[in-house]
């Protein structure tokens, strides 16, 4: 029987909490002076004006530099490095559904010039008026710069019934980072150990030799020399993509080094240890296809719980790898309790957790679930792996454009090309067999959902270059681009130029900095992905061709003839599968149908969405309604928009979140469409535990179990996890848990 968490919060803190309904009214007798005086930097009271100055000002089109108004959008650097620690990625993303007042007069983006023929634009006094009366930003932000900052402000905020946001740079599109009334945690200062200029405090090699005196460290060496990786990176909580990237090519600069190699994000601000990861992690210029998703590089985490406490946990135990698994497979998760000053590691001590807690529950639910929801990651124990050669990018969407337009030959001709094409992609990517090509080599190429090309590793760029040559007897020629590492593509034009943008100009970050520019107005026109299986590629491929095709085509289509077509897809493939349905190390909650994909396309025809669905689930043609108890799942939590999910009465047809489907009892929650109902249950009843003040709830994470649970645990106390869903129902639930409480000491 697994142990629940026994909560630490006192009879008098329990009446506090259940005397404030939510968090918006328990902030008002807040004692900032008094929790700051706990902290490293004082707390910073949210001032809608400083708030507009730093994150709303950039978007305007009035001041926007000329490169800037060319991608419609501004740098995430711009916004996160931003000292309010206030500003999300766009400037909707700060009210609900990422949407506000700017979403509400733009096509676009926010801001537009109104000497082009835009709607005017807002003034300062509208801005500041939508803010005050319905925006997402929290009551004050704190940002910690240690573990002890990060407990103390969680107890704070459960003692004061707060609840509590976590971000770093505000990437999601869902607005899931900050949340109206909230005691904001923004991360970006919290203490970096993978750095360029300390690299020994980010890269540890697990050779014979002790890595370190840390036992993260040790424990994380011991399950990597299991898998039979080299080296370990560890990331603080708050550390961003580039900056992990820049610290393995630093360390490659070394050759007597052995060559390393990180699977992370793309985008050069989204968190190592954040929503990212929690949500899965894809890495499709990284070599997800090969290596496995973000959830499969974590070797060892230290957090902080919602109660406060500060732990360190991860696989102690493991079984060998059978048949396809790549990865040992988790038998035990062992954790432990920090007593010391959690303010200086060099005075950290860590024992068994005087009460119980579930670490294999925290496993499972911290790699997967959705960040921000089980507490806050201070540091990341990352896998590294031996470095797979140069990098290659292969040019293909360019070149397929331009045969569509090419009028020199026939249309069907074009068109027949264009299918061509798509079948000869899914069978290289997913059936290499029928094509001779190395499963390896295969599962060496995957792709970002952003028009730049294939990234390749170990030389399997060119074999795709050379397997399209002959199976396409020539057409649409493609080309290789190689690089040392995605790295160091770092201040390089050309990757730029092959998304159809300009080269970065003076004056921008971009000379070391991965490359990350925030659009505006996607989710105008946007829509949420769509998961394909893996199996459906491979048993049904001809009829996938024949859909995915036609989308695509309907899209040049209406490009070519808008008044007679109309787009059925946005942006290109994000290419996974491969080695990510084998890559489980058993105990993570990676979606099963996540997990078993193979790629996520943005399908905005419904017509095109019920075909795909139909297919997906072996709906019979004239079947027009399918139901059931247990919903699969069919959209990715890490690229998860408020804007559409099936229908509970007919999973064949869409609820529209943007035309107030969120209130439809008959749309079915973005969660159970993202994780699908089992994986969201199991959830469900891990937050319930780990959170019984319900002190961590975003937007897009999982919600609390409806029954209340009570273990006994071997020392005879008494743990109660939380029911119901409403403000009224976890009152009422924290009230019986007090009396649960206290009759138990």
């Amino acid at each position: 029987m697994r142990a629940m968490m026994m909560p630490w919060p006192t009879i008098a803190s329990w009446a506090l909490l259940s005397s404030s309904a939510s968090s918006s009214s328990a902030t008002t007798d807040a004692d900032w002076d008094g929790l700051s005086s706990q902290l490293s930097s004082a707390v910073k009271k949210t001032n809608l004006t400083v708030w507009m100055d730093q994150c709303i000002k950039p978007f305007d089109a009035a001041t926007l530099d000329p490169w800037a108004q060319a991608i419609r959008g501004v740098p995430n650097y711009w916004l996160f490095e931003q000292e309010s620690g206030l500003c999300m990625q766009t400037a909707a993303c700060s009210f609900e559904s990422c949407r506000g007042p700017f979403a509400e007069r733009y096509t676009g983006g926010p801001f537009y010039n109104s000497s082009k023929g835009a709607s005017p634009i807002l003034t300062n006094q509208e801005i500041l008026d939508a803010a005050a009366s319905d925006s997402e930003l929290p009551e004050a932000v704190v940002h910690p710069v240690h573990p002890g900052d990060v407990s103390n402000s969680v107890k704070f905020a459960a003692e004061k019934g707060m609840q509590v946001s976590v971000k770093t740079s505000g990437h999601n599109w869902m607005g899931a980072s900050t949340k109206n009334g909230t005691l904001l945690l923004n991360l970006a200062k919290l203490k970096k150990f993978a750095l360029p200029e300390t690299l020994d405090a980010g890269i540890f090699k697990c050779d014979a030799e002790p890595a370190s005196t840390n036992p993260s460290v040790e424990a994380a060496c011991k399950l990597a020399k299991a898998r039979g990786k080299p080296a370990v990176m560890r990331a603080g909580g708050g550390q961003i993509v580039d900056e992990g990237l820049q610290t393995v090519e630093t360390w490659n600069q070394n050759a007597t080094r052995p060559q390393l190699h990180l699977v992370c994000g793309a985008a050069g601000t989204v968190a190592l240890g954040g929503g990212w990861l929690s949500s899965g992690g894809l890495a499709g210029t990284l070599g997800v296809k090969k290596y496995g998703a973000g959830v499969d590089q974590v070797l060892h985490l230290e957090m902080v719980l919602p109660d406060g406490r500060f732990v360190r946990f991860g696989p102690s135990a493991w079984d060998a790898p059978q048949d396809d698994q790549m990865y040992p497979q988790t038998s035990e998760v062992t954790g432990f309790c920090n007593t010391g000053d959690l303010s200086d590691e060099s005075k950290w001590s860590w024992s068994e957790c005087s009460d119980p807690i579930a670490f294999d529950d925290l496993w499972y639910a911290v790699r997967g679930g959705g960040g921000g929801n089980f507490g806050i990651i201070t540091s990341v124990y990352y896998q590294l792996h031996d470095k797979p050669g140069s990098l290659q990018i292969v040019h293909w969407s360019t070149p397929h454009f331009l045969m569509l337009v090419d009028a020199s030959k026939p249309f069907p001709e074009r068109a027949d090309i264009h299918n061509k094409w798509f079948k000869f992609l899914f069978q290289f990517l997913f059936a290499p067999g029928e094509l001779g090509v190395p499963a390896n080599i295969s599962d060496s190429c995957s792709q970002p959902d952003v028009p730049v090309g294939m990234f390749c590793y170990s030389g399997a760029g060119q074999v795709l270059v050379d397997k399209w040559a002959a199976y396409g007897n020539g057409e649409m020629k493609l080309e290789v681009y190689e690089v040392s590492s995605y790295a160091s593509l770092i201040g390089d034009p050309t990757l730029f130029q092959m998304a159809g943008l300009d080269p970065s100009m003076p004056g921008h970050p971009w000379h070391d900095r991965v490359q990350e520019f925030i659009p505006g107005g996607i989710l105008a026109g946007g829509d949420n992905v769509i998961v394909f299986p893996i199996d459906v590629i491979r048993i049904k491929m001809d009829a996938l061709v024949e859909i995915v095709a036609g989308c695509y085509m309907d899209n040049f289509l209406a490009f070519a003839v808008p008044a007679e077509y109309s787009y059925c897809a946005v942006g290109s493939m994000y290419v996974y599968g491969g080695a990510v349905e084998h890559a489980s190390d058993g105990m993570d909650s990676y979606a099963p149908h996540r997990r078993n994909g193979a790629i996520h396309i943005m399908v905005i025809k419904n017509s095109t969405k019920k075909a795909l669905k139909k297919l997906f689930w072996d709906v019979p043609g004239g079947d027009e309604v399918l139901t059931g108890k247990t919903f699969p799942g069919i959209l990715c939590h890490n690229h998860l928009y408020p804007t559409t999910s099936p229908r509970k009465s007919n999973w064949l047809e869409e609820c529209d979140y943007r035309a107030g489907g969120g209130s439809d009892q008959d749309c079915m929650s973005l969660q159970e469409a993202s994780w699908g109902t089992a994986t969201l249950h199991r959830l469900e009843e891990i937050h319930a535990s780990i959170d019984p003040l319900r002190t961590f709830q975003t937007v897009d994470g999982p919600g609390y179990a409806a029954v209340a649970t009570t273990t006994i645990s071997g020392s005879g106390t008494t743990a109660v996890s939380i029911s119901g869903a409403s403000s009224v129902g976890w009152v009422a639930s924290a009230l019986a848990l007090a009396v649960s409480t206290f009759l138990s000491l």
